[in-house]
């Protein structure tokens, strides 16, 4: 199984102007798959693969059922050597403008696109989470 996995703790001075600026609790975007997690970080400077520790007091977890686990692997094979995308996440999610330097990806923009969603550009982490929470109560009213 997928999952979208939401960062809601406290974290650093990062996560808290993430936070403060989308006036939401999450901060943090990643794709949990088995054992690993993947995303693109400004801790590790952009698109990794590393074992998280999910505790329910810091993570959300939502299950990600359309989402096969070989095409988030796939796509973090494409992209693994991306540095994260200070431009694009200034540009988009801070001011609002539709630039794009098209060299790096933030958080939620590499989650959304590793998982199929276009325009992953404008979400933040808790549009993200709510989209998907979107086609899950879609998919299971079907």
């Amino acid at each position: 199984m997928v999952y979208l996995a939401t960062y809601v703790g406290r974290g650093s001075l990062a996560n808290m102007m993430i936070r403060f600026w989308t006036r939401s609790n999450a901060s943090h975007s990643e794709i949990k798959v088995g054992g690993s997690s993947f995303s693109s970080s400004i801790m590790d400077g952009g698109v990794r693969s590393k074992r998280i520790n999910f505790d329910d007091e810091n993570w959300e977890l939502l299950p990600l059922p359309w989402v096969r686990q070989s095409d988030v692997v796939q796509y973090f094979a494409q992209t693994k050597d991306i540095k994260y995308g200070w431009w694009d996440l200034i540009c988009r999610q801070f001011m609002h403008l539709p630039f794009s330097n098209g060299k790096g990806q933030f958080c939620s923009e590499w989650c959304a696109a590793a998982i199929g969603l276009k325009s992953g550009r404008e979400f933040s982490p808790d549009t993200l989470r709510s989209v998907c929470m979107d086609i899950v109560d879609i998919l299971e009213r079907a």
